[in-house]
């Protein structure tokens, strides 16, 4: 796997990740009241999702987006800005510090980093240091949850019994929930839950009677909205992202909202007297001294101003409109699929297996018309043209043209038809193919990168070593291409450089049909 591939995937979850939490942060301090806790809080796996998830779907707007002289085809065009604009940004310092300060080694260093990121060198180094940060954020938190639930073990002294398991049991029945083990554990600071597949209640020991029920519902509330899962998503999140604060900031707002949602879904149970038992739970839970952000257990304290806040939304009477919500869900599902939509709608073509070619054009006198259409029927057979001619029939005819004496074969049969011309020792000319119109003939002309993938440039290459004699592959560049429902024709100019002579390089344009297969479907010398 290439490093751009890395980087691809977190400098687009960068971006439009942070863009998200920005958006997410603003909607539930304006939209909270309308759609509610819950609405809120599920919208933070929006954000969650596009920080983790490597996916790209095709945007045409993307493919305005590239620069204009982007060098890495590999790199999908949010990324592809910012490395180009890292090397501007890099190499314009370094010219700027030369004028003022006549070089020096900072000026120096900055050329090496603009140059070592032009060629694809500095992305290796990151990647590394990188990898070793999130590694190092990984196992910190592993470490820190390994303590907390050997540190539960070890103060474990009750399980919970009698009537207050009873009644513990009838929450259940009520949110139709599995009753998990309830523990009372010394020194603990506020009740919570924690795992996932085997999830458990812990209680501080000196937890009064008489707020045991809300305290539990609450608990019981955070194992209905599968909390732990969401714990796991948000230090994954923070492991993957660990450079960006906007990340572990959005990750404390989401574990204040998990808090809030499974107040109202509490709420939403309860009648009026056990809102307000409820409330004063929260009113006696003690502050919390730590946020605990990557902690996988959920606990019901906050400081005095979130418990606050709390309080109110508990003893309100708020109504969530119903149009609202499902407005706010659409919107949710129509924002994740477009920060995802970061790839080119015709990316560049990849070819990842060359033509085996048997046949190989050289030094061959063509004295006569059938020799001619034999030549032409080996060149259309080679994998890289790839016509059948099986069942065409061929017409050559001798032409001079510019002082030479050129054979003009044409070929034809029910399903295609083709025209090439080349010179008596078999140095082509021209081709043309009728896959040149017929396969895209509904096409968009668009506008691609001037700049071959690799992959297109070998290819290329490999069809000047096979059917032009004495040539070899100088340069190449995109000037356009169409675009059909399942087939794309990409024009290429080339240049070409006689290998036995050293006279200047002769242009030529290339046609390249990439539908299902890909050959050359047109050849024309210019100069």
């Amino acid at each position: 796997m290439r490093s751009m591939t890395i980087f691809n995937y977190l400098l687009e979850g960068t971006v439009l990740g942070s863009v998200l939490i920005l958006l997410q942060l603003l909607s539930r301090r304006l939209f909270r009241k309308k759609v509610g806790s819950r609405i809120i809080y599920a919208a933070w796996l929006i954000v969650a999702l596009r920080l983790l998830l490597p996916l790209s779907l095709p945007n045409p707007l993307m493919n305005e987006l590239r620069p204009g002289f982007s060098t890495d085809m590999e790199a999908r065009p949010v990324a592809n800005q910012i490395r180009v604009r890292s090397i501007d940004a890099a190499w314009d310092a370094a010219a700027a510090l030369r004028v003022l300060t006549g070089g020096g080694s900072v000026s120096e260093a900055l050329d090496q980093f603009g140059s070592q990121t032009y060629h694809g060198k500095t992305g290796k180094w990151f990647l590394l240091g990188y990898g070793a940060a999130a590694l190092a954020v990984a196992c910190g938190m592993w470490l820190q949850n390994r303590r907390f639930r050997r540190w539960i073990k070890r103060n474990r002294v009750a399980e919970l019994e009698g009537e207050a398991l009873l009644q513990y049991h009838r929450l259940c029945v009520r949110l139709m929930l599995r009753p998990a083990p309830v523990y009372y554990v010394d020194k603990l600071e506020a009740p919570s839950s924690l795992g996932v597949l085997r999830p458990m209640i812990v209680l501080p020991t000196d937890t009064p009677d008489n707020q045991l029920k809300p305290i539990l519902m609450h608990q019981l509330c955070h194992l209905k909205s599968g909390d732990g899962v969401w714990a796991w998503l948000r230090n994954c999140c923070l492991v993957v992202h660990w450079f960006n604060p906007l990340v572990w900031i959005g990750a404390g707002f989401c574990r204040r909202d998990g808090e809030m949602s499974c107040d109202e879904l509490a709420k939403s149970k309860m009648n009026a007297g056990e809102r307000i038992a409820y409330a004063d739970g929260l009113a006696a839970t003690v502050v919390h001294p730590h946020g605990w952000l990557t902690l996988l257990a959920t606990d019901g304290a906050g400081d005095e101003k979130e418990l606050r806040h709390r309080m109110t939304a508990v003893l309100s009477n708020m109504h969530i409109k119903t149009v609202a919500a499902v407005a706010a869900g659409v919107l949710c599902c129509c924002v994740l699929v477009g920060s995802f939509a970061t790839g080119e709608k015709y990316a560049p073509v990849r070819i990842t297996v060359l033509p085996n070619v048997l046949w190989r054009a050289g030094d061959e006198f063509l004295e006569d018309e059938l020799e001619a259409v034999a030549y032409a029927r080996r060149f259309l057979e080679n994998p890289y043209v790839d016509v059948d001619t099986q069942h065409m029939k061929f017409n050559a005819v001798q032409e001079r043209e510019e002082g030479s004496l050129c054979w003009e074969v044409e070929g034809k049969d029910d399903l295609e038809e083709v025209s090439l011309s080349f010179l008596e020792d078999g140095t082509l000319l021209t081709y043309e193919g009728e896959a040149q119109t017929d396969a895209v003939n509904h096409g968009v002309i668009q506008n691609p990168a001037p700049i071959l993938p690799d992959s297109m440039r070998r290819f290329i290459s490999g069809f000047v070593q096979a059917c032009l004699p004495h040539m070899e592959m100088v340069s190449g560049e995109f000037i356009g291409d169409v675009a059909g429902d399942d087939a794309q024709l990409f024009t290429v100019n080339v240049l070409l450089k006689d290998v036995k002579q050293e006279s200047t390089p002769s242009l030529s344009e290339l046609n390249v049909l990439v539908h299902q297969s890909v050959r050359v479907v047109g050849y024309h010398r210019l100069r």
